[in-house]
Parts: structure tokens; sequence; C-alpha cells
């Protein structure tokens, strides 16, 4: 087996993987969309050890637009929530949305980038009452993920979770690992 990557006019298609046979075989590469005109197609050496004869492009049906859902899952979704959903399907197919996960860094990006992101990410691991000894100040993710959504920002969030108790905190075992089973001793099947 060897691995190879491919890109289409500059742009990375991803790596793929070519089966080892002993006679000419066909791989297949799935569907990639061509612009009208010229395109380049490369495939990149990677280790090697493999030739390749020819690449056969069949052509497809174009899929069917997507139809999204224009109405919010949740029937007491707010003002706010509803202009949110009607504006990234106002931008669907057309533009990316950038996000960031730490809000602390716009500063950066604005002195390095020069934008700032759509989405900044925050996460509530930090709230973990047992990771809260080891933090010099409390968690500011609420309160930060407010201002930014009063500045127009969109917000999400995650939780990784950590174990609410019984941290090893030792070496290759420290308390900000709480969220592996390793790093803690604390039982789920017990709390169930």
């Amino acid at each position: 087996m060897k691995k190879t990557r491919l890109s289409l006019n500059g742009n990375s298609l991803g790596e793929y993987v070519l089966e080892k046979t002993t006679v000419w075989s066909t791989a297949n590469f799935g569907s990639i969309t061509l612009k009208s005109g010229s395109n380049t197609i490369t495939i990149y050496a990677n280790w090697g050890y493999y030739q390749i004869d020819n690449i056969d492009l069949v052509a497809k049906a174009p899929k069917p637009a997507y139809q999204m859902n224009v109405a919010p899952v949740d029937p007491k979704a707010t003002p706010k929530t509803k202009a949110l959903l009607a504006y990234l399907q106002s931008i669907f197919g057309k533009y990316t949305l950038s996000g960031q996960d730490k809000y602390a860094s716009e500063q950066w990006m604005k002195d390095n980038i020069g934008k700032i992101p759509a989405m900044f990410g925050f996460d509530f691991m930090d709230y973990s009452p047992s990771r809260q000894p080891f933090h010099p100040t409390p968690p500011t993710e609420t309160q930060d993920a407010i201002t930014w959504s009063n500045r127009g920002g969109i917000v999400h969030f995650q939780w990784h979770w950590n174990a609410p108790d019984n941290l090893t905190n030792t070496g290759g075992k420290e308390w900000y690992r709480g969220f592996y089973t390793v790093s803690c001793y604390w039982d789920l099947n017990l709390t169930l």
C-alpha cells in the first residue's frame, strides 16, 4: 500500500491510498468538481514506487441543489437565533465563514492577519470544579462569549469534560489531563 496526494488547480484534494497489486488495476479517487475550461490535476509522488498509466475522467450528472429547511428546529427560537439562521441560509453555497477556538487570540489575529473570524469557540472545561483550584483566576468563557455575541460575532460552545474529582496530578497524569481516564481515578460507573 502506498499513499499519494492529489491537487486540483493547486488546491489540495487530500491523501489517497493506492493498494498493492501485481497487475495494472484501477484506483478510484472519487468525485471532483472541475471548473469550466482548463484544469490541472497534480499527483504527488510521496514515497513513490507506483506507476500511473492514465487518468480517466467520467462525467456525472450534477447533484441537485441542497434544499435547506428554513425553519428553526426550536419553535421558541429567539429573534437573534432566527436572524443568525437566516444569515447562514443567505450565504449557503456562496461563502465560507472562518472560526477560531480561542477568543484570547483575537488581538493576535488583528495584528498578524488583519482580520478576525466570524465565529469564536468557547469551552466550559475550566468551569469543572476539579480544574478551578489550579487556575489563579476564574474562567471568563461565558462573559467573553456574551461580549463577542454583543459585538455581532457568532458563538459556539463546547465542553471538554473533565473528571469532577479524584485527579491524580502526577508526572504524565497532570491535572489538566483530567479528561483522560489515565489521569484520574474517578469511576463513571459508580456515578451512573
